[in-house]
């Protein structure tokens, strides 16, 4: 392989791992604040359904929870090295460009909506509430 050919497969490892990584986040952070209050029964009763019991999390739900799950980065890889996130940064950002620039494809009709106050969990509505005080204090 030529000096070309090593970097390229380097670049498909970095990213084959980086989505594994965010496949596997996913899969964990789905039942735990990702899914809206109405929306924990239909994953209950998912988990219970034996055609359903070999499928991960990602391998069923769409692009909304995708979505959901990049809008909580911030805070779920909060306690991540430095060094990691330096590497993460720029692989997170190529993924939000290309979701962008597909989502059509991605998407379709499916539209992402801000979730309502009273689904929100504790520490979002409390960060949220942060927000709101340095936008005003901005404002004023």
């Amino acid at each position: 392989n030529n000096p070309e050919q090593q970097q390229q497969q380097q670049q498909s490892e970095r990213i084959r791992r980086f989505c594994e990584s965010l496949a596997l986040l996913f899969d964990d952070a789905l039942p735990v604040c990702l899914l809206y209050r109405e929306e924990r029964l239909q994953y209950e009763n998912l988990q219970n359904d034996e055609t359903l019991k070999l499928k991960r999390p990602c391998e069923i739900y769409g692009s909304t929870f995708l979505l959901r799950l990049l809008q909580r980065l911030p805070i779920l890889l909060k306690a991540e090295p430095k060094r990691e996130m330096d590497e993460l940064g720029p692989l997170i950002a190529d993924l939000v460009v290309l979701l962008q620039k597909n989502k059509q494809a991605c998407f379709g009709k499916d539209s992402y909506r801000e979730p309502q106050h009273n689904e929100l969990l504790v520490w979002e509505k409390e960060a949220t509430s942060c927000e709101q005080d340095n936008n005003s204090k901005t404002i004023r």
